[in-house]
């Protein structure tokens, strides 16, 4: 790795754009704009074609309404099914399993990673779903910096905006599943 790298990845705000469970989506579209691809879609436009699952299964597609929040349906699209609907748009690989240092290496490629973590990178808050265990603050933020030697790294948060956190605090959230996909 070299010392520090910031691939300045745009950033939507999901709640302003009418999405406040399109985290996953806006996420990968940050990252696909970055590589030039489908530059002229708005968020609604990308999320209004997002793979729906067929069964409340996050792993087989996006649960509910990306446009919809609510307590009871969980609304999340995991690294699989976000993967297949990416490469329809772009060289888009879903590396989840890798280790931090293999997200870094990706990022200083030039190759922006949507990453599963948590809202504000809080402890994960575990619950029981009919598809099985889940982390109940699910969030996903699109991953585009590092800076060794101040040991942190650099996210666009489509809640939260674009900031520099510390890399283990990123690193302990993300470890705790490990999902991730790639657009290079």
């Amino acid at each position: 790795l070299c010392n520090r790298t910031l691939l300045g990845v745009k950033n939507y705000n999901q709640y302003a754009l009418g999405a406040p469970s399109g985290c996953e989506g806006a996420s990968l579209l940050q990252a696909l704009q970055y590589k030039g691809k489908i530059t002229k879609w708005s968020l609604t436009q990308f999320l209004n074609t997002i793979p729906k699952s067929p069964n409340g299964n996050p792993n087989n597609g996006f649960v509910g309404s990306p446009f919809v929040e609510n307590s009871w349906t969980y609304s999340v699209i995991y690294p699989a099914p976000l993967a297949t609907w990416g490469q329809k748009y772009g060289n888009v690989q879903n590396i989840s399993g890798s280790s931090m240092t293999t997200l870094l290496n990706e990022v200083k490629n030039g190759n922006p990673v949507v990453a599963w973590v948590t809202i504000n990178f809080q402890p994960i808050r575990w619950g029981n779903w009919s598809f099985g265990v889940a982390a109940n603050n699910n969030h996903a933020v699109t991953l585009d910096g590092y800076n060794k030697g101040s040991n942190q790294v650099h996210v666009s948060d489509p809640i939260s905006g674009s900031y520099w956190l510390n890399r283990t605090t990123f690193e302990n959230i993300y470890n705790a599943r490990k999902y991730a996909v790639v657009v290079r």
